[in-house]
């Protein structure tokens, strides 16, 4: 998972993944066991929630498999 955005102050984003397969329970939060940045502070690596500090239009990408 890679997310970043570019705003006046800085840069706001993250890029996360899970280390091992996982299964989740439906209607669960997805939380990446390795945090490698967090740009803003607005990705919450206990909650498995991103919260941007700054209103904007941002992108996810997510990637799936082997």
């Amino acid at each position: 998972m890679v997310l970043l955005a570019f705003f006046s102050d800085g840069v706001v984003g993250f890029s996360a993944y899970l280390s091992s397969d996982s299964v989740l329970p439906e209607d669960s939060a997805l939380i990446f066991d390795r945090v490698l940045s967090n740009f803003g502070e607005g990705y919450n690596e206990f909650a498995g929630f991103f919260i941007p500090p700054v209103d904007g239009l941002y992108l996810l990408t997510l990637n799936i498999g082997n």
